[in-house]
């Protein structure tokens, strides 16, 4: 058992009693001054730290910025003890956790790290658990951690409150925000529910995004989910889990929605869940926790619930007329004649928020006074509604916010021509953040007019002009998504989006979306080089795809190709799990099928469907599948008709191929060679692939290296499938980012050459250098985890460690079940040789 100093600042107090529980639950025996006879202050603190120091196995110094502020705490003094003692006796007795971003001094930069920022508490709990893994035990029974988990994850309130809300009372909303406090905070055994209703317009998003932003730091992950639709609310839960830790990352389609929210109901403490925009108490009831201490937040235009339901009403003439006056630079004093034609406009917008930022975006870029406004307004409203103009049936239903926009879409054009077009393209898009740059990279498959004004406007000049009009919202995009760091995504008002489509006729609808599906697969990325770049894009642009495509991924006419190409692409971005295979060859079929009606002659591109199509169908049911076997037929006899034969996308294709082949074989745990034909038509084909490649230390020389070696390794020819396979990971490893999972899977292989030839000390540290990978680029909760764990417990079983492989078996079962599903064929692998392991067990007792 080792005795562990905790060196902490009081600021951080929340994270040393949990980290100490923690270690408690690890078997070491933990030294807190809080925790000591007498409390905080009983007895003299340095004496007690200096003992500690002096006595204790190790000292774990809980890092942040006010750790180090030497005016505000002593913690850094310990620090710079326990790093003495560190460099002088024992190396390992000065540790340091980083609970919050701060900046390290270069002279402690030799003391080994555990990062615990902006991660959720099963992975703090696992770094922990590996930082301390090589310090002595006892072996305990875990108990269950009494203090609330202090860390924060990363929020996605993507939707801002506008700054000018938080000032003056928040126009008029401190009241209820008070209120929607006070719900939350009740002491009982389970947070209220609390609705917000209110019409269209009225600012209901706005108060929920705003009491998430003033109670950040209450919450531990405040979690924004697009209620409008199930669809987009299944999404929503889908990524709260990943965010949680609680499901596979990237797998955010029919997810065990119902298992996530039982968590939710179990672990929700300290969680914020933003319910926006839904339909109606029936249409959202299945997707809230039933009970538990999760604070439930719900935006709706409907009203009656059966939750504390406050309404968000307009603003009244007074609170919207100073929000203009606020909002129009007007000089000091103003008269009194203006903020009475103010109060007036407010009353002719209905109080609604929505229109009056939009009159006030206008009056502010005009130098326009109230008085000068209200006169276009009127002249507006009457030319739109009072003339033989056919205006769309939208517009009645809000009448003074459809004036509001005709004035502000009419400055647009009057200050770039591309502004009142492009907002066109931008409301046939999802409802969600849209990437600016869908449109500056695809100018190339654009039709007039949008192409021109592209090409001459950058895009992001006119959206600017959107977002100064108070038409559009704006976000950073992640730089990982984006070309440059300065792209933006943009997202449109509910009501822009209603009434701007309600203009079109079908044929200019048609067109518009037969642009933006050319634009979508000409920026869908398809080369996962950059892997961190290529899932960041496709979570950007998945929702507006599958949006644009539809429910029954029918293409408008004239988009059959493009749309054909977007679904392959998106495919390959679908989760490991058999929902997610099950979508993905939706989509492949689809994309068949459209190829072959279009596009008939274009051999290559239907065998690339075809091949994956395969790999799909072993996925989902291994060896046994007949169909993945007509499928591989029906490419090779595609590839064998095209004249000349020498490119690299059919060398791709043999590379494929061999995969299928090679992925038809079971890849159970044994030391002896593996035969059939299968893996002799894999070898061919590497072979013939190797012919088309050449030596040109490629990506796909890589690919096809990794598929020959494990070929080989299964066919018994070891010494050659290491060689293959180490000269895989070299060019994987010079070309690829360094947390690439293909390279991962490479160090995966390679283990399983070295435990066949017995070199298992260097199995165990391929593997470890795996896991690490793995851990990095898809978590700790991935199919590379489940694949670590089931060769490690076959590199066990191989030297008679049968505990330890049935411990791995069952947490590698237990993993899959989660990222792959009952049926998938690596779970149903685990099980049968779990039940191998207790069969071999039950027979060796009974002898």
């Amino acid at each position: 058992m080792a005795r562990i100093f905790i060196s902490f600042t009081s600021s951080d107090r929340p994270w040393a009693h949990w980290i100490g529980h923690e270690l408690i639950s690890m078997g070491h025996e933990v030294r807190i001054h809080d925790w000591e006879q007498g409390g905080v202050g009983g007895g003299n603190f340095r004496d007690w730290m200096s003992v500690q120091l002096r006595e204790c196995d190790y000292t774990l110094c809980l890092v942040s910025p006010e750790y180090f502020d030497s005016s505000k705490t002593d913690s850094a003094d310990e620090l710079r003890t326990a790093a003495h003692r560190a460099s002088s006796e024992r190396s390992d007795f000065c540790r340091i956790a980083m609970i919050r971003p701060c900046v390290i001094d270069a002279m402690y930069m030799s003391i080994s790290r555990c990062d615990l920022v902006n991660a959720f508490e099963a992975q703090v709990r696992a770094r922990l658990q590996a930082y301390f893994s090589d310090a002595p035990a006892l072996a305990v029974e875990r108990a269950i951690n009494p203090v609330p988990f202090p860390g924060r994850l990363p929020h996605n309130l993507k939707i801002s409150a506008p700054p000018r809300f938080f000032h003056d009372g928040l126009f008029g909303r401190g009241d209820i925000l008070r209120r929607i406090d006070d719900s939350f905070q009740q002491e009982s055994g389970h947070r209220p529910v609390v609705v917000l209703g209110g019409i269209p317009g009225s600012g209901k998003t706005t108060v929920a995004v705003a009491y998430a932003e003033m109670n950040l730091e209450r919450y531990r992950l405040c979690w924004w989910i697009n209620a409008a639709d199930p669809e987009s609310i299944r999404v929503g839960i889908a990524q709260l889990g990943v965010r949680l830790g609680w499901v596979q990352p990237d797998e955010t389609d029919e997810f065990p929605v119902r298992e996530i929210l039982d968590r939710l109901e179990d672990e929700g403490r300290d969680l914020l869940i933003i319910y926006d925009n839904a339909i109606s108490e029936q249409a959202i009831r299945e997707f809230v926790p039933k009970r538990g201490n999760a604070c439930i937040l719900i935006t709706s235009n409907s009203f009656n619930w059966r939750f504390q339901e406050y309404g968000v009403d307009t603003w009244n003439a007074e609170t919207g007329g100073d929000f203009l006056i606020r909002r129009i630079p007007i000089h000091d004093p103003v008269p009194d004649s203006e903020r009475q034609t103010a109060e007036e406009i407010s009353r002719e917008l209905e109080g609604l928020p929505l229109a009056l930022e939009m009159a006030g975006a206008y009056c502010a870029l005009r130098g326009m006074t109230p008085t000068a406004y209200a006169r276009l307004f009127a002249e507006t409203f009457d030319r739109v509604f009072n003339s033989k103009l056919t205006v769309p049936v939208e517009y009645h239903a809000h009448r003074p916010a459809a004036t509001s926009y005709e004035i502000a879409i009419t400055y647009a054009q009057e200050r770039d021509p591309a502004a009142a077009e492009f907002v066109l393209y931008l409301s046939l898009l999802a409802p969600d953040w849209i990437p600016l740059f869908i449109f500056e990279e695809s100018q190339a498959t654009m039709t007039e007019p949008l192409r021109s004004l592209v090409a001459a406007n950058s895009t992001f000049d006119a959206t600017l002009v959107l977002i100064q009009c108070g038409l559009l919202l704006r976000e950073s995009v992640d730089d990982n998504a984006a070309a440059k760091p300065t792209e933006v995504a943009v997202r449109m008002h509910r009501f822009v989006r209603k009434v701007v489509p309600a203009q079109l006729d079908d044929e200019k609808r048609n067109e518009i979306l037969a642009v933006l599906t050319n634009a979508l697969q000409a920026v869908f990325p398809i080369d996962d080089s950059d892997f961190e770049k290529a899932y960041s894009r496709a979570r950007w642009l998945m929702p507006h795809a599958e949006y644009i495509l539809g429910a029954d991924l029918t293409p408008v006419p004239g988009a059959e190709i493009a749309a054909a190409e977007l679904m392959r692409r998106m495919a390959p971005f679908q989760a490991p799990s058999q929902d997610g295979l099950r979508k993905a060859g939706r989509l492949l079929d689809r994309s068949l099928e459209l190829y072959r009606d279009y596009e008939p002659s274009n051999s290559v591109r239907i065998a690339e469907i075809l091949v994956t199509k395969a790999l799909w169908e072993v996925a989902q049911s291994g060896d046994t599948n007949a169909q993945a076997d007509q499928l591989g037929e029906e490419v090779l006899s595609l590839l064998e008709a095209l004249p000349n034969p020498g490119n690299e996308k059919l060398a791709m294709l043999f590379v494929a191929l061999a995969r299928v082949n090679l992925e038809k074989v079971s890849y159970q745990s044994s030391t002896s060679p593996m035969g059939g034909s299968e893996l002799g038509k894999a070898a061919m084909y590497c072979q013939r692939a190797f012919e088309l490649i050449g030596n040109n230390e490629s990506l796909l020389e890589a690919y096809a290296l990794n598929i020959f070696g494990r070929t080989l390794s299964r066919m018994g020819r070891l010494a050659e499938a290491r060689k293959s396979l180490a000269n895989s990971l070299r060019i994987r490893r010079n070309l690829y980012n360094k947390v690439h999972p293909a390279t991962a899977r490479s160090l995966v292989d390679l283990a399983e050459v070295m435990l066949r030839d017995g070199h298992y000390s260097e199995a165990y540290e391929s593997l470890r250098d795996a896991r690490e990978v793995y851990s990095d680029a898809l978590g700790l909760e991935s199919h590379g985890i489940v694949l670590c764990d089931g060769m490690e417990a076959w590199l066990e079983l191989e030297q008679n460690n049968v505990t330890d492989a049935r411990t791995l078996l069952k947490r590698s079962l237990a993993l899959s079940h989660k990222v792959h599903g009952p049926n998938h064929k690596v779970t149903k692998a685990r099980i049968d040789q779990l039940a191998a392991l207790e069969a071999g067990e039950s027979r060796q007792a009974n002898a």
